[in-house]
């Protein structure tokens, strides 16, 4: 039981500090996006920096569905290493 803790702990520091470091990426391009646009208008460099903070966004949503997505591979191959086992166990308690 302990050890089923300790592991969904784990998982939530690391989900935790993911969330932390990409609002920290966002929050430097969306700053640098904002310094630009009050020293220069809307140059070029304004809408790169904005342009920046969105491709993080998309970065981050990526691997997050990715990493959701390699969550839920992990559950269905060990459900179907479980359900062989079973058959094992079946067929030799039948022999």
């Amino acid at each position: 039981m302990l050890a089923l803790v300790a592991i969904a702990a784990r998982n939530r520091i690391g989900e935790i500090a993911f969330t932390g470091i990409i609002t920290a990426l966002i929050a430097v391009a969306a700053w640098a996006a904002y310094v630009n646009i009050e020293k220069y208008g809307w140059s070029g460099d304004s809408a790169a920096w904005a342009q920046a903070a969105g491709s993080i966004i998309a970065i981050a949503g990526a691997s997050w569905i990715a990493r959701g997505e390699a969550r839920q591979a992990r559950r269905l191959r060990r459900r179907q290493g479980e359900e062989a086992a079973w058959a094992v166990r079946f067929t030799l308690a039948q022999a």
